[in-house]
């Protein structure tokens, strides 16, 4: 959260827990307290990412994932946290959980898919992880595959974002996958598009101008502009202005068009002080 907000990373690593305070963490971490549960997780979390003994961070890591496995689901959002703050240290473990052949629950999946991306990892194995757990339940419209299908497009969105940083064939890979799910106007898609409108949000303010050459992508954000999901178009229409910003000179024409707006216009300003017209008093949220 600190570093969120701006503050700087402190270089003080936590210290190596003895074995009866890692006893105590692992208690805490399946207790009927959810401040000591959420506490522990971070802890453990802290510690497997910072520990210089190997021992202790498989003793951390093991603990986050049998809580991620246990049939509590107040235990497995724990340990998603815990998971989260270990960052690539975890990720093995998280893709294990993800496999066929793992003895996770089907109801942790949403948690080891959130905390993938949290975890910050934008590597190839973790994408298509990603990929393939978005696509599996491509027809399924459950709760529980609608849940997964969302934490899966945020996470695509987190670490599309880190992508577009270094390497450009992931980066476009998450592009697409993001757009055709943020066109997808069936009505059981809704949830997901929002989330796909704001991965694709935030992969346009993370490389705007490798974002403005994807295939697709600046027509669909021009499209949404007019969404009858007043998420979606909020989204599209801060996409587009990051793209404008960035000098696309396509993604300011789409706003001044949907602004009614002359060249020249400070289309930041506007877009904040636009009214959204799918709002009104009998239809607030």
């Amino acid at each position: 959260m600190l570093h969120w907000l701006g503050a700087p990373a402190s270089d003080v690593a936590p210290s190596t827990p003895s074995a009866e305070e890692l006893q105590s963490l692992q208690a805490d971490l399946l207790s009927d307290s959810e401040p000591a549960r959420i506490a522990a997780a971070y802890s453990l979390g802290g510690v497997a990412r910072h520990t210089d003994a190997p021992s202790v961070r498989r003793a951390a890591l093991a603990s986050l994932a049998g809580a991620m496995s246990h049939k509590r689901e107040a235990a497995r959002r724990a340990a998603s946290f815990g998971f989260a703050t270990a960052g690539p240290e975890g990720v093995e473990l998280l893709l294990a959980m993800l496999r066929p052949d793992s003895k996770a629950p089907d109801a942790a999946r949403k948690y080891v898919l959130w905390s993938l991306g949290e975890a910050g990892v934008a590597s190839e194995e973790v994408l298509t992880a990603l990929f393939e757990a978005l696509a599996s339940k491509a027809k399924d419209w459950s709760y529980k595959a609608q849940l997964e299908k969302e934490t899966a497009v945020a996470a695509l969105g987190l670490l599309g974002a880190r992508a577009a940083r270094g390497d450009a064939a992931l980066f476009a890979g998450v592009c697409e996958v993001l757009v055709a799910a943020a066109g997808d106007k069936t009505e059981e898609a809704s949830r997901v598009r929002e989330e796909a409108a704001l991965a694709l949000l935030l992969a346009c303010v993370a490389a705007p101008a490798t974002a403005a050459a994807q295939d697709g992508l600046q027509d669909l954000l021009t499209k949404l502009l007019d969404d009858e999901d007043r998420y979606v178009l909020g989204f599209a229409t801060e996409a587009l202005r990051s793209l404008a910003d960035g000098g696309s000179s396509e993604a300011a024409q789409a706003l001044r068009t949907a602004l009614k707006c002359a060249p020249g216009a400070d289309l930041a300003r506007l877009v904040r002080c636009e009214w959204c017209s799918r709002t009104s008093p009998e239809d607030p949220y």
